[in-house]
Parts: structure tokens; sequence; C-alpha cells
């Protein structure tokens, strides 16, 4: 996919307990810092801002301290995320970009 066409397709990124590096593109760097959160290992409460962003991803507590467990433990902050972002697009852009359904 071509750098215009991730902006175009992607409305957010949800990572659990993710290793990236920051995109090397402009656009796509604030992309990441307004549309991408990374839910990760740590003591605190579900959902709980921990101190960052990395790469220019918004960091938060996945609930749990187990690598294994964060997608499972963050699945419905997950998805509330993603169904957030895709109700702020705008009607005309909504036909090119799918919403979240269920999981995967």
């Amino acid at each position: 996919m071509s750098r215009d066409g991730f902006l175009k397709r992607v409305y957010a990124v949800a990572f659990t307990d993710a290793v990236h590096r920051t995109p090397s593109n402009k656009d796509h760097r604030i992309f990441f810092g307004k549309n991408a959160i990374n839910w990760i290992c740590s003591k605190y409460p579900l959902d709980t801002h921990l101190k960052g962003p990395q790469n220019n991803t918004r960091l938060v507590s996945a609930g749990t301290t187990e690598h294994e467990r964060t997608s499972s433990a963050s699945i419905d902050s997950v998805f509330t995320f993603l169904s957030q972002k895709y109700s702020a697009i705008e009607p005309a852009a909504k036909s090119s970009r799918k919403p979240p359904q269920g999981c995967f």
C-alpha cells in the first residue's frame, strides 16, 4: 500500500504490547500521534494513561502484567477505541474504510 493509500484507508491503529518504530514519513508520524494507541503490560488498571508517547503512539495500560494476556485483557477497550475513531470519520470518507467487526 502506498503512503497516500495508507492515510486514505486507515482511520486508527490499535497495538497490544507492540514493539514498533516511528514511521519515517512526517504525515504518518502525525497520524500515529492522533490515531494510535498501544495497550501495554502494566500493574495499573485497564486504560490508565502511561508515560509516553513512545514512537508517536499513546501508551495505556492493558490491565495485566503478562505480555501474553494484553490482547485479551484489552479487547473491549480496543474495539471501543476503533469504533469511536470510525464514528468520527466524515460520511463521504467511510466508503473506503471498513468499521471494526468483532474479533479477528
